[in-house]
Formats: structure tokens, sequence, C-alpha cells
């Protein structure tokens, strides 16, 4: 095996969604691939990224020594042909394009040493027969998994598609996850290969707070942040539950939700979560839609904690990303919740679903400004020791080159 020294520079693809600034598309997955692509960019590594678009035709640019392909997912056919689509996100036509561009950059510069595809969409299907030796699928929740916990909404995805996700996950010799129970909910699914389990990638360099409130009153409440896509999986239910019993007790708080709105079977889940909502809790939240991705470091830090309710979560981003700005966080002890807080430590753990017991964990916080603050910088450090960009990315590396070794022996 080759020295670190002498290991040359890799020329590496990662195929994701919605690359920003399309992020609707991909949403956590394609700021993923963004800051992976940063950070492989940084470390000397040559790096395309092609990203499935809602654009009309074909466009490259190079950003911060990244190119860029963004490839229409969209297709003209219809009648028997449409059992091939993706729900209004492409077909496999669309897989045959990512094909021909890939061809098309390995004609003129010479093969990729890696390429790198979600999960989700089933993206590396084709590459799983052409380029098994090299690809690597690294998983963020595949749709087959997701829509477990998302009976209020109608399907991601095709049938057809999410079985094109099993049969190209089955074939992948490398695979990537973020946690240990991502990787249990596919293996309860299917059978697949060993897989590496690597952290996703996170910038350090960030706003986080720097003073907290001594006291909460009606003109400055405890400011408390959820973030992501409304949905049932997501949680946000539980929090409008818990949002009730303490207006219901006259504890000063305001709620936020920030992420796009979900279509359920009869109406969104935007709209289910304000049925729940007592009249008098309405007036105490805020729905604010999706937020741009270059916004949301400066907002995390306007609030004081932020509650993470989901009921399955692969590792959990925006834990992260609110860890890193110093706000105490509050999350269900569900997959790896547990193993990133500790309760009474560096933030709360709650009983996951358990709207009552979010709601006690509130009020201490509450009764206990001086908890906010301790905990929110004890996150923050557990972020940098923990989750900071150069640990992912190295490990990220690492993996790549023993695929190029394992493949060149």
């Amino acid at each position: 095996m080759n020295s670190r020294k002498s290991r040359r520079k890799l020329k590496i693809a990662l195929i994701y969604p919605g690359y920003p600034p399309e992020e609707e598309l991909g949403g956590g997955i394609s700021i993923f691939a963004k800051q992976a692509a940063e950070g492989l960019t940084k470390k000397g590594h040559e790096v395309t990224v092609i990203s499935r678009s809602l654009r009309s035709s074909v466009q490259q640019s190079t950003h911060k020594g990244i190119k860029i392909i963004r490839v229409p997912s969209s297709s003209r056919f219809s009648g028997f042909f449409s059992a091939l689509n993706f729900n209004n996100y492409g077909s496999l036509f669309y897989y045959w394009r990512l094909k021909k561009v890939v061809n098309r950059i390995e004609k003129g510069k010479g093969p990729f040493d890696i390429i790198e595809c979600g999960d989700w969409g089933a993206e590396g299907f084709l590459f799983s027969f052409t380029s098994p030796e090299k690809l690597i699928i690294r998983c963020h929740t595949p749709s087959f998994i997701a829509e477990d916990w998302n009976s209020f909404n109608p399907p991601y995805f095709s049938a057809f598609l999410k079985f094109l996700e099993k049969i190209t996950l089955k074939r992948a010799r490398n695979i990537a996850a973020p946690s240990r129970s991502l990787l249990r909910a596919i293996e309860e699914k299917i059978k697949i290969r060993p897989v590496v389990v690597q952290p996703y990638p996170i910038k350090t360099k960030a706003p986080f707070k720097k003073s907290y409130p001594n006291t909460y009153s009606e003109k400055r409440p405890l400011r408390i942040l959820v973030a992501g896509r409304l949905e049932q999986r997501k949680g946000q239910d539980i929090v409008c539950r818990t949002l009730n019993i303490l207006i219901s007790k006259h504890f000063p708080v305001r709620l936020v939700f920030a992420g796009a709105d979900t279509p359920t079977r009869t109406e969104t889940f935007g709209a289910y979560l304000k049925s729940i909502l007592s009249r008098e809790a309405r007036d105490r939240v805020d729905f604010l839609g999706h937020i741009n991705y270059k916004k949301m470091p400066v907002f995390y830090t306007k609030f004081d904690c932020y509650v993470m309710s989901s009921r399955f979560e692969s590792l959990g981003f925006v834990v992260l990303e609110a860890m890193r700005a110093g706000l105490c966080v509050l999350a269900s002890n569900m997959c790896e919740m547990p193993k990133i807080i500790q309760s009474c430590e560096n933030g709360l753990l709650f009983q996951s679903g358990d709207y009552k017991d979010l709601s006690s964990q509130i009020e201490f916080l509450l009764k206990r400004p001086d908890e906010v603050e301790r905990m929110g910088r004890a996150g923050r450090r557990t972020f940098l020791d923990r989750f900071s960009e150069e640990k992912p990315i190295e490990g990220m590396i690492e993996t790549y080159y023993q695929i190029v070794e394992k493949n060149s022996g």
C-alpha cells in the first residue's frame, strides 16, 4: 500500500440532486454535497459535481475550483413510459443522461477515480453495472425508509423507483452511511455489503451566540427554532402539542418553523400543524417556509433553543448546525441522538413522540435560563471536538484511497 506522502490527488465525481442554489430539490443532501465538494477541493482533489436540475438544458459552471454540471431530470415521455418516471423528478432516461455526461468527461480528461452517488433516487443505478469498482453509494435515508415514517404524505417516488434504490444498494460494492441507526434501518429491508460509517462534514466556521438572556418574559420570550421540511417524519406535530401545553400555563415562548411545506393526502402538513394549535398558541408561532441555506448560519443565532422532534433521522444534520451556533438542543431520544446529546450536559433528551415530556423539559429551561447558556456552550464544544468538517473530510478521503488502492492492487 502506498504511503500517504506518495498518494496522488484524486479525480472525484459527486452526483447529487439540487446542488445549491437548487437546494429545494435535494434539501440537506444538496448542502452535504456542497460542503463535501468544497472540503475535498481544499485538500487538493479534483472535484466535478453532476447535479439533477430543474432547468431545461445542461448547464456548466465553475465555483471555488469545482466544476458543476447541471443535468435536467424532466422527461417528455408519457403513456407507457410514464411508469419509468420519477414523481416529477425525472426517470430512467435521467440515469442515461448522467452516464453520457460521465462518459464524455472521461473520454476527454481521463477516468474518474471515484464516482459517488447518494441513495436517494437511485442515481447510481447504471454505474452499479458499468463502474461498480469505483462507485460508492453514500446513504442519506433512501425514500423506501423515509416513507415508512410519512404515512400522511403521498409517496415521494413510485414503487418502481424505490425498487431501483434497493437494487442499487444491493449491488454496491462500496457503501458509506452517516450512522449505525440508518444502517440498521436499511438492513431490515435488504441485505447489503459492509458499510463505512462516516458523519457528514459540516463547516466549522459559522456565526454563534455570544450572549444569552438572564430571564424570559412576554417582551423577551424563550425563542425556539424547528428547522426542516414539514412532514410527519420530522415530528413537528409533537412540538405543536407541546406549545399548546406551554401556552395554557402562560409560559413566555415563541416558536418558529423554518422549512418548506409538503402535501398530505388531503391538504398540506403545514395546514395540519396549524389545525393542531390552540387559538392562543397560533399567535406564538411563525411558519417561515424554506430559507436559503446561505442565510441559515446567521438565522440560528437569533434563537435560544433548537428542538429536534423527528421520529427517525439518519444522523441529525440540523442538530449539529444548531450546536455549532451555540443553541441549547432538545432532541427526541431516537437513533443517534443519545450518542450526540448527553442529557443535562450538552442538551436535553426527551422521550420520542412524548409531547408532555418535551413540555416538561422546556419548562425546566424557562425556570433556569442559566442552563440554556451552559448547555448551549457545551453543545458547541461537542460540535467542535467531534463533528467539525476536517475529520469527516479526512475520513472520506481515506475511504476513497482504500477503494482506489484495492482496484489497483
